[in-house]
Formats: C-alpha cells, sequence, structure tokens
C-alpha cells in the first residue's frame, strides 16, 4: 500500500468501481432530480472547463506529481462521502451541491483521474493475459520435448 493508502485508505475495489462510473451521467441525473437553473449549470461548467486546462498545463509539467495529486484529490472526495453520495452508494448522505463552481472542478480531476485509472487496469489485464498464455505455451513446449526425448527416433 502506498503512503497515501495509509492516509486516506481507498481500496482497490473501490477504485475499480469509481473508475467504471461516469461522473457526467450521474450529474445528469441529479441535476434533474434537484431541478438546477441554468445559472447553475453553467458554473458547474465553467468550473469544469477552467480545471480542464489547469489539468493540461499540470500534467505537461510533471506528470508522475500530476498523477500523484489527482489521486490524492480523488481519495479526499471519496473520504469526505462526496464520490458516495455522487454516485448514489452512500445511504447515509444525501446529494446537494453547494459550491457549484468547485462541483465542476471536481468533476474534471476525477475524470483525469478515472482515465489514467482505467489505463492502469487495462496494461495490467493485457500483463496477466500475456502471462497466462505464456505459461500455456511453455507448458505445451515443455510436453512437446518430452514427448521427443521419449520417442525413438525413426531413421
Amino acid at each position: 500500500m502506498s503512503e497515501l493508502g495509509k492516509i486516506i485508505p481507498l481500496s482497490s475495489e473501490e477504485k475499480e468501481l469509481y473508475s467504471k462510473l461516469d461522473f457526467k451521467f450521474f450529474l445528469d441525473q441529479n441535476i434533474k432530480r434537484e431541478n438546477l437553473s441554468s445559472e447553475n449549470l453553467k458554473l458547474i461548467e465553467k468550473g469544469y472547463i477552467k480545471t480542464i486546462e489547469l489539468i493540461n498545463v499540470a500534467r505537461d509539467e510533471n506528470k508522475a506529481q500530476f498523477h500523484l495529486f489527482i489521486e490524492g484529490y480523488v481519495r479526499k472526495m471519496h473520504a469526505g462521502g462526496m464520490l458516495g453520495s455522487h454516485f448514489n452508494l452512500s445511504e447515509a448522505r444525501d446529494f446537494k451541491i453547494l459550491r457549484f463552481e468547485d462541483y465542476g472542478e471536481n468533476w474534471a480531476y476525477f475524470e483525469a483521474w478515472a482515465k489514467r485509472e482505467r489505463f492502469i487496469r487495462r496494461r495490467k489485464n493485457v500483463w496477466k493475459r500475456i502471462v497466462e498464455i505464456g505459461a500455456v505455451l511453455g507448458f505445451i513446449l515443455a510436453a512437446i520435448h518430452l514427448y521427443e526425448m521419449f520417442t525413438p527416433l525413426k531413421q
């Protein structure tokens, strides 16, 4: 477990679940349910667009630190209950947007994190399949070699 995981825990199962969920879909559902005004929607979009621009610059400056930063950001959103209430995973907290521009910022950071997390998961799954195929091929080649060792040559 990383040092960050000791501070704000986020299990790999939770990470996998969150990375599969679409923030925008749930945001639209919550907007319909809450009946938000168009002014508030513009504030959310403004925060999102402004943060996407910052993300692109920060990612180019120092990619490794940026990924650690967004990991910590998502862990804080998880620990604070924001992700659970947003994705309707928590009965303890109701969904409510209090600061609209900040919510757009959360959306942008979560989207960047989820994209990176999906890439990491896909890479791990591909490597797992390569290792499995290699193991099967190794077994087959060993069986062929043993067969050749114990069968007499025809001359």
